[in-house]
């Protein structure tokens, strides 16, 4: 409990450091005035369609890659499965890179190409880790080799790009900055169902993560079930590449937080979900601290954090 506390305290301590953080430093007063449509102009701005957005999208990008990597982690019974590490986010931004590039389609078909690029890579690499008889061991190396695949057309596509390879490898370094409400809708939208559907089934993620001689003991069928929720957490993962680029860690990072904060468990969804958000979110205010000269890209920040932790996890777990 005292972790859930503390994870509930962190949540608006950083979303008010979130508003108040910036080239512009704004005061307590001014952000209370702005969020009452009160005071200065300028700052009313800043708040309203720039730093909230900004840190409501970074929370719930962090919550969807979090949730995302516990999934995988438990379907799988790999403690390195995560969105960046089984080629699902790399085959996202293909799928978008690539309907950009090549098919010229619009800003509203952005979600669905992410989501369907993130399903035919997670497939890919399911069917190299054994299919049907998932070996947990290969699921990391499959992923490894798609994921460097899909990063290896992107490139090539980005390079035949041109004019535009400078806006898509911004948006390849992963970020919130400059996103207002419309993104944070859409990344809702894109959550909501997904989160519905593991919240209705819980019980059975936690039977299909004991083992699939347990899940077939109590009725189940594994090979289906894991299927399910694998295309659940793909959305998830998916839908975040959509608004915010590929963002990698968190979805590894989380649910191992979970394991050391909340040890001989269950490890519960809320807890995770809380806790990639609040690690995002901080990652976000770390790239912006006042007096960087530029923005350090919030996918950069986060591998640079999350990247000792995999070399670890790599050695314990011998994979």
């Amino acid at each position: 409990m005292r972790t859930l506390s503390l994870v509930l305290i962190m949540v608006p301590v950083l979303l008010w450091s979130g508003l108040a953080l910036g080239r512009l430093p704004l005061s307590p007063a001014q952000i209370w005035a702005a969020l009452l449509g009160q005071g200065e102009v300028l700052a009313q701005v800043v708040v309203w369609e720039l730093r909230l957005p900004r840190a409501l999208l970074a929370f719930l990008v962090g919550a969807s890659l979090a949730l995302s990597g516990l999934v995988m982690q438990r379907v799988s019974r790999n403690p390195l499965a995560s969105p960046g590490l089984t080629g699902v986010s790399a085959g996202a931004a293909l799928a978008v890179v690539a309907g950009i590039l090549l098919l010229n389609t619009g800003v509203n078909l952005t979600p669905w190409l992410a989501i369907a690029g993130g399903l035919c890579a997670g497939l890919l690499t399911l069917l190299l880790a054994g299919g049907r008889q998932l070996q947990p061991t290969r699921i990391v190396l499959a992923g490894v080799a798609v994921t460097a695949l899909c990063g290896g057309l992107t490139t090539t596509l980005l390079l035949r790009a041109e004019a535009d390879a400078g806006e898509f490898l911004f948006w390849m370094a992963g970020g919130v900055a400059g996103r207002s409400w419309p993104q944070l809708v859409l990344l809702l939208c894109c959550m909501a169902p997904p989160l519905l559907a593991l919240w209705l089934t819980r019980r059975n993620l936690e039977l299909l993560s004991g083992g699939d001689e347990m899940a077939l003991s109590l009725g189940l069928k594994p090979a289906r079930w894991r299927a399910w929720y694998l295309v659940l957490a793909t959305v998830l993962a998916a839908s975040t590449v959509a608004v915010a680029g590929p963002i990698g860690f968190v979805g590894l990072l989380a649910p191992h937080m979970v394991r050391f904060c909340w040890p001989g468990r269950r490890l519960p969804m809320g807890l995770s979900l809380l806790l990639g958000g609040v690690l995002l979110m901080s990652a976000d205010l770390l790239a912006r601290l006042p007096g960087t000269a530029q923005e350090i890209p919030l996918g950069v920040m986060t591998a640079l954090l999350g990247g000792p932790l995999l070399l670890r996890l790599m050695v314990k777990e011998k994979v």
